[in-house]
């Protein structure tokens, strides 16, 4: 019996948003071979096959720490879950992110899934870019 949309979008929120590193294998399991991750609607462009969506999940990981999901509310329709939740994550201080210091950042977002065959066959989160800017420029002091 293949899981409920609902049940497969909170397994990989979990998965995604666990204690410590994600693990990107697993997360690439989740999706459909022809699966795709669409990061900033419209911004940037859909990231498609589950080993393309894991990388792009692992370098932002490279970015940031402790990304932990405040799912505020939950609607499915069919095989379409739709979420609005608040991601927070802790910029790291790298060479990659250039930050002098660690701060939090705080992004409301609302995600679009859409599942088939018990797997995620498309992911779309849209956020305000502004918003995110404003705080990592007061977080990071520059």
């Amino acid at each position: 019996m293949t899981a409920n949309p609902e049940t497969i979008v909170r397994t990989f929120l979990s998965t995604l948003h666990a204690e410590g590193q994600p693990d990107f294998d697993a997360i690439a399991g989740m999706f459909t071979d022809d699966g795709y991750y669409f990061p900033l609607v419209p911004a940037r462009p859909p990231i498609v096959g589950p080993a393309a969506v894991a990388a792009e999940l692992d370098r932002q990981f490279m970015l940031y720490r402790d990304c932990r999901c405040d799912l505020m509310h939950i609607a499915v329709t069919g095989s379409v879950v739709l979420t609005e939740r608040r991601d927070r994550v802790t910029m790291l201080a790298n060479e990659l992110t250039g930050f002098p210091h660690e701060f939090d950042v705080v992004v409301s977002v609302c995600g679009v899934f859409e599942t088939r065959d018990g797997r995620i066959s498309g992911w779309r989160d849209y956020w305000d870019p502004a918003d995110i800017a404003s705080q990592v420029a007061a977080g990071s002091g520059k």
